[in-house]
């Protein structure tokens, strides 16, 4: 957490876990560890392919963002 601002990024359940809510639990106990710890605002990414982690995003609260572009050069 910085200041005030908390942000989770790589939510990873091993697969042959998946599906019994862990990653909900551990994002929704992380929020409730920042706003115990002076947290207001949080935020999240996550690739459009990944459906279930935008869901699960979603369920906890989280808004997308209007416009995000990320580029990346290989050579």
């Amino acid at each position: 957490m910085r200041g005030q601002h908390a942000e989770t990024e790589q939510t990873a359940v091993s697969r042959s876990h998946r599906n019994k809510g862990l990653a909900t639990l551990l994002k929704a106990r992380s929020l409730a560890w920042a706003r115990e710890n002076g947290g207001t605002e949080a935020s999240a990414g996550g690739t459009v392919l990944n459906l279930a982690i935008l869901k699960l995003n979603h369920r906890l609260g989280y808004l997308p963002e209007p416009m995000w572009v990320t580029w990346r050069l290989e050579r």
